[in-house]
């Protein structure tokens, strides 16, 4: 018989033969709609949420008119499986059929396997699993796996080993040990996986954690889903390797999954890309889902990328994120439940202790009990737990001041703040937080004046260092400008888009309720108005579970009387609904000297001095606390100058050590 050689094809003559095997990728890892059309794995097209079927298929191409994404099967797995040069994408498809380049024929459309077929792929599974075994045992001959920061426990619990031959570590995709990856080490191409041929269709790494018990970590590399347990032993994580978002998508809904999906992908363009294609995908089956946030100043490492790389630099903060983010899944689950419960539904208290959901909303008051507000006399007799509160005052006695004061404190304290401003500009709000890190430092002749309009040379510079210091409490303030058309549900909007983008809950400050606008159905009738904006507001504190502070005028009468409910302008639902209520007003109103006052332009000199006393002697009244003391009272000085607050007494800054302004307002 006469002896045939097989010319090797060149790379261009493979890649063309490799093209044809379009229709098997597509099916190996895409849905198809009801109608039999593919649904397109970038924008949905073809999903319940987009019924479009605009993914089309013309031979060796795919196109979708919906998002414009178009290309062959490089491209296609390119874009699934975020590899970014053609020559990753060409060596994935020679690994996927191999056969292709080795002179066989083309692949035909697949059939269903016969039970011979079934029977060699189990033999075949057994000898990895088998193979899988021995590496293990060789785990030790490689310090790879100890050097990305897994303990020999977590190496053995996921049967990861080291493939002496081809110097390789092996990562098992179940506990069965049917699929694996590998890590090459010493070669360009990092990663091996066996062909569909060879174990069949890759799977969804570590499916067996998914489990209607917990919050789902997912993340893009197996070592990263492995990292997370390396940091927490109780987490769930799963990973998808390459292997297409509809495998995640298929075993989510094939398992009934209820809980909440916590996106852990990579921290670069093709993570964040594949990160918003798996939500649109989530949205489609109406899977609860965020978006992990990690403490990312506090991993000492320039190499930030994934979660492996968080684990080698910090794994104690690593472990602080997981929980936070769980703590986080599960709030947004129990909102989620309830929303869909609609606004009114009925609740069985055997069922609410015994599901869990009561220890679930006690954890909440628990979280917050040390959460200060940064005034030492305030916190002495109030919690910031979650809860809308209202701040009133006369005018000019510095109740956006207090307010920007107490979210500069949380913003030190690391807080997130939003600052929703409706009076004042962002340069102003601003110019007070400088002049208060200035006063704050002991720089009293850096008054609020000194900064908008200069000074000496030395002034200058010392307020441009002042600056440059408060950069890392800056980045923890966002402030809203708002012009006078904003309403109350635009602002509630934004608090959940904001949350929905960074999965953070922030403390909320809005300045001031009466300027928010509202329907034109309200016009004319103030209290409506106030109402209705309340309402709103008091509506998206609670989705949410936030702190939220309003500030809100008082009427003209309160220049005259202490505080009470009465000092607030139309405040019925303020009265009802806030849950804390506080008042600011000059001390000199609990004064004898005022009680005493025989006549009212007595009164009225006594209230006109104090009011242009410097400091201002300010007491912070609480008429009402839902969640601890009810009333009380903290006395501030006000140094308008500094744009400071500072606690009459027990005060947590020691101002003896205050540098002080010369004759020339030197320092």
């Amino acid at each position: 018989m006469e002896n045939v050689t097989i010319k090797k094809m060149t790379t261009a003559e493979s890649k063309e033969a490799l093209k044809i095997c379009l229709l098997d990728y597509l099916e190996a890892n895409f849905k198809k709609a009801p109608n039999g059309n593919y649904i397109c794995p970038f924008c949905n097209s073809g999903t319940k949420s987009n019924a479009t079927s605009a993914f089309s298929v013309k031979g060796n191409y795919w196109k979708c008119f919906s998002c414009q994404e178009q290309g062959d099967l490089f491209d296609l797995i390119g874009k699934n499986e975020n590899l970014e040069t053609f020559e990753e994408q060409f060596n994935r498809a020679l690994e996927l059929y191999p056969n292709i380049t080795s002179g066989n024929k083309l692949p035909v459309k697949q059939v269903k396997a016969s039970p011979a077929d079934e029977s060699k792929l189990k033999e075949r599974q057994e000898e990895v699993q088998n193979d899988l075994i021995k590496f293990n045992q060789d785990v030790n001959k490689t310090d790879y796996l100890i050097a990305r920061g897994f303990s020999k426990r977590t190496i053995n619990l996921f049967m990861l080993g080291y493939d002496t031959k081809k110097d390789r570590v092996t990562i098992p995709y179940n506990a069965k040990g049917t699929y694996y990856t590998a890590r090459l080490l010493n070669d360009s191409q990092r990663y091996y996986k066996p062909s569909t041929e060879l174990l069949g269709k890759e799977p969804l790494f570590n499916a067996d954690a998914i489990t209607n018990e917990k919050p789902l970590f997912v993340t893009e590399g197996a070592l990263d889903a492995i990292s997370l347990y390396e940091a927490l032993e109780s987490v769930s994580s799963v990973a998808l390797c390459g292997c297409g978002i509809y495998k995640l998508i298929d075993e989510l809904t094939a398992r009934r999954f209820k809980n909440t999906v916590i996106l852990s992908l990579d921290n670069d363009k093709a993570g964040k890309e594949a990160t918003e294609k798996l939500k649109e995908a989530l949205k489609g089956e109406n899977i609860n889902f965020i978006e992990a946030i990690y403490s990312m100043d506090a991993y000492n490492t320039e190499a930030k990328k994934d979660v492996n790389e968080l684990l080698i630099a910090n794994k104690e903060q690593l472990k602080a994120d997981i929980e936070a983010n769980i703590e986080l899944a599960n709030l947004t689950l129990a909102n989620a439940s309830r929303k869909q419960a609609g606004s009114v539904y009925g609740l069985n208290l055997k069922e609410y202790l015994k599901n869990g959901l009561f220890n679930h909303d006690l954890s909440f008051f628990k979280k917050y009990k040390n959460r200060k507000t940064g005034f030492n006399n305030l916190d002495e007799n109030f919690t910031m737990y979650s809860g809308l509160a209202v701040l009133g005052g006369v005018a000019s006695l510095g109740k956006s001041t207090f307010a920007i004061n107490w979210a500069d404190n949380m913003a030190r304290a690391g807080e997130k703040v939003l600052y929703f401003a409706l009076e004042q500009q962002p340069s102003e709000l601003v110019i007070k937080l400088i002049t208060r890190e200035a006063y704050l430092k002991g720089y009293t002749a850096i008054t609020n004046t000194v900064v908008r309009n200069g000074g000496n040379e030395q002034v200058d510079e010392a307020i441009n260092e002042l600056t440059a210091g408060y950069e890392q409490t800056a980045n923890n303030i966002d402030i809203v400008k708002c012009d006078f058309s904003i309403t109350a549900e635009d602002i509630k909007q934004y608090i959940a888009d904001y949350i929905e983008q960074t999965s953070i809950k922030p403390i909320v400050f809005i300045d001031y309720l009466q300027l928010i606008s509202t329907p034109e159905s309200f016009k004319g009738d103030t209290r409506a108005c106030i109402d209705h904006v309340v309402k709103v507001l008091k509506t998206a504190q609670m989705e949410n579970d936030l702190f939220m502070l309003v500030i809100s005028n008082f009427n003209r009468e309160a220049y005259k009387d202490t505080v009470s409910f009465t000092s607030f302008k139309e405040s019925g639902m303020v009265e009802y609904t806030a849950d804390y209520v506080f008042g600011l007003q000059l001390a000199v109103m609990e004064s004898e000297d005022i009680k005493n006052a025989k006549t009212a332009s007595d009164r009225n000199k006594l209230i006109f001095d104090a009011n242009n006393k410097y400091p201002k002697e300010v007491e912070l009244v609480s008429l009402k606390n839902r969640n601890g003391k009810q009333s009380f009272k903290c006395f501030f000085k006000y140094f308008m100058a500094h744009d400071s607050f500072i606690p009459d007494f027990n005060s947590q800054y020691d101002y003896s050590k205050a540098k002080t302004a010369n004759k020339n307002n030197t320092l």
